[in-house]
């Protein structure tokens, strides 16, 4: 398997990691997207909530849980 695609494999089940596991354990969390020039604030989260900043990118990161991207 080539770096790139283990990449792919990897990103899917890390996205679902987080959402699914990692997220209920931290008191504050948040989701930032970084692949444009800057940073941008996607959502953020506490043990009693969630508050979505940018939805159209919260939406496309919600597209990838539990997807495989390999290949």
């Amino acid at each position: 398997m080539s770096p790139r695609q283990d990449v792919r494999r990897r990103f899917g089940r890390s996205i679902t990691n987080f959402w699914k596991i990692y997220r209920q354990l931290a008191n504050h969390w948040l989701q930032i997207y970084n692949s444009g020039n800057q940073p941008v604030d996607v959502a953020v989260g506490t043990t009693s909530g969630t508050a979505i900043r940018d939805m159209e990118r919260f939406e496309l990161f919600q597209s990838f849980l539990g997807t495989d991207l390999h290949g």
